[in-house]
């Protein structure tokens, strides 16, 4: 029964291990195996021995806004929140923020 070239291959990867393609290529030629085929073979032959990967799916890194509904259709984050709140701390507090905002949309021209 005549052998395959991967089988071929194999027996000459057995003998000589550190085989190069151009090396295998010269020593092999009689058989009809060029260097790229080689290459091919050996590398299907070298994933076996290998042990698997897991994949690990990597969850992208975003950035969880929670939003909230305030009043009928505008939305705010907990972020955007934290900034308010500290924009009426430096005002000089919720009540004058609050007094300011009342007087700026009396003069807010739609």
């Amino acid at each position: 029964m005549a052998k395959s070239k991967t089988d071929i291959i194999k027996e000459y990867l057995a003998a000589n291990p550190e085989a190069k393609g151009k090396d295998a290529a010269a020593a092999l030629k009689k058989h009809g195996i060029t260097a790229q085929y080689f290459y091919v073979i050996k590398s299907n032959l070298s994933k076996g021995k290998k042990p698997a990967k897991k994949r690990v799916k990597k969850k992208a890194a975003k950035k969880k806004v929670v939003r909230r509904k305030i009043g009928s259709a505008v939305e705010v984050s907990v972020e955007e929140l934290q900034t308010a709140a500290e924009f009426a701390a430096r005002f000089g507090g919720l009540d004058k923020l609050s007094a300011a905002i009342t007087a700026l949309r009396q003069f807010q021209v739609n």
